[in-house]
């Protein structure tokens, strides 16, 4: 046998074990590396706080200071897990990741009561179902993302503080029944960035307080409900783009006959409800506007975080919680 056969049979060899790691990715992370990792037994987290194996929980008792430039300052591996950091501070290197959940499709993931600082990515989580975020702060640096949710499904984004990020919080391609509600997203390049999500309406932004962006809420090609939020006074309140045709949307920015709050809204309320008389535009990238159809007049979202995280005022809205 020529020396051009063997090559052919090595070179089928290389791609097959090429294609074996690429599928093995969630397990063998070239190049990744954590300063701890938490999984179902405990892990690190001796090293930051206590381990309750009847509830798994990581709660933290100090602050914790990555080293891992490139890498992950705290990975979670398993399901089931919760960190809870009890008010303690996560310090980022600037270009890494404060928390990774790391094992695919990985399912009951808990992160709370966190202050994140100087993170490029505050959570990131890849294929995740159930997860919670709820209850932490996120202070960046002006690049990076506070929250990443990619893939996700089934999961919930509550009661967080996030400002000061090149993205506040991002959903990217989620796969439904996702819902992002009493955050507060300021001082952000981007707000809120939802892009991509099943054709059916079964995920929401709703209840949140995005002020003193550069853009409030972006969307790209999201089947999603945005409505009783307060847009204040970001320098592009909303920002949406097509995905893969020329049409803008398809998101609804409203819900059962109301829509959200905008500072910048000019309209009036001739019957006095609590409804402008005419819709706000809402600018779209193909040059055609969609609406909110029936803007609110006053502001829902009176606090959230004041003395702890509070849920907004829910006087001026009459629907129920979707």
């Amino acid at each position: 046998m020529g020396l051009y056969p063997r090559m052919g049979a090595i070179m089928r060899h290389v791609i097959f074990a090429a294609g074996l790691l690429l599928c093995l990715g969630t397990l063998i992370r070239p190049g990744h590396a954590s300063d701890l990792i938490i999984d179902t037994t405990g892990g690190d987290c001796s090293t930051v706080g206590t381990w309750s194996a009847a509830t798994m929980t990581c709660t933290m008792t100090q602050d914790f200071t990555s080293v891992e430039v490139q890498g992950t300052a705290i990975e979670i591996q398993g399901d089931g897990i919760t960190l809870d950091c009890a008010g303690h501070r996560i310090d980022g290197t600037v270009s890494n990741k404060c928390i990774w959940s790391t094992t695919r499709f990985a399912t009951d993931i808990v992160v709370r009561n966190c202050f994140f600082l100087n993170c490029h990515q505050g959570i990131r989580c890849y294929d995740g179902r159930s997860h919670l975020y709820e209850h932490n702060h996120f202070e960046g640096t002006g690049g990076g993302t506070a929250i990443v949710g990619y893939r996700i499904g089934s999961s919930t984004i509550r009661h967080n503080d996030v400002a000061n990020n090149l993205i506040g919080i991002s959903m990217e391609i989620t796969q439904g029944d996702n819902f992002v509600y009493s955050n507060r997203v300021h001082g952000n390049g981007i707000g809120v960035r939802w892009d991509g999500s099943p054709s059916v309406f079964s995920e929401f932004l709703f209840q949140n307080r995005i002020n003193g962006n550069e853009t409030g809420v972006r969307t790209v090609g999201a089947s999603i409900g945005i409505h009783h939020n307060d847009l204040i006074d970001n320098t592009q309140q909303a920002l949406s783009t097509a995905a893969y045709s020329s049409v803008c949307g398809p998101e609804i920015w409203d819900l059962l006959g109301e829509g959200n709050y905008w500072s910048d809204y000019a309209g009036t309320d001739g019957d006095d409800n609590g409804i402008g008389d005419t819709p706000h535009p809402v600018l779209c990238g193909d040059g055609a506007n969609l609406t909110d159809n029936y803007p609110l007049m006053w502001a829902v979202v009176i606090q959230i975080f004041a003395d702890g995280f509070e849920d907004g005022d829910h006087s001026a809205w009459s629907g129920s919680m979707p």
